[in-house]
């Protein structure tokens, strides 16, 4: 008997997934586009499910056309700053009892539940300590951090020019600041 085996390894590759970049999009040409468009005429059918699939599609052909697309890499997925490796072993720990038990009201998954609470916790705990006496040296991480954990993101919006003109490029604020 005689074969050939034909051996392949695998690299790791890296899966890029496409969606769309809205800190990019023209949204001055998709307000205009939407203006111009007869909402009664559109949305004038026979069913509500019509009148809802025109509009979907008037949307999704608006998106492709004024939306860019961006690619990340979706392999990669950053686990926070402030995880320990004995968090993520707690973690582990509590899922794996999960899985033996099946039952959140298991005296050991209870247990694996609460320890892992703990070691969060501490290790949130700890970086946040960290950050805060290396302030001095270091104000740039705490501030991320501080940031990291607002829910609004603050961006300088249209401002009134000393001439009574709205201003909202990016070019003319910056020109308008630097006044």
């Amino acid at each position: 008997m005689q074969w050939d085996i034909v051996i392949q390894t695998e690299q790791e590759q890296k899966t890029f997934s496409s969606v769309r970049d809205y800190n990019r999009a023209d949204f001055d040409k998709i307000r205009g586009q939407l203006q111009n468009i007869n909402w009664d005429e559109l949305l004038e059918r026979d069913t509500v499910e019509e009148a809802w699939d025109s509009f979907t599609q008037l949307l999704y052909v608006t998106e492709e056309t004024y939306i860019p697309m961006k690619t990340s890499p979706r392999c990669h997925r950053r686990k926070p700053l402030w995880l320990t490796n004995s968090a993520v072993k707690a973690i582990r720990h509590k899922h794996n009892v999960y899985r033996k038990y099946k039952r959140k009201d298991h005296p050991a998954c209870k247990l694996a539940s609460r320890e892992t609470n703990k070691a969060v916790h501490n290790a949130k705990a700890n970086y946040e300590k960290k950050l805060a006496q290396n302030i001095k040296i270091d104000n740039k991480s705490f501030f991320a951090y501080v940031r990291s954990k607002s829910k609004a993101k603050v961006k300088a919006g249209p401002l009134l020019a000393d001439t009574g003109q709205v201003v909202d490029s990016p070019q003319e604020l910056a020109e308008e600041f630097n006044e």
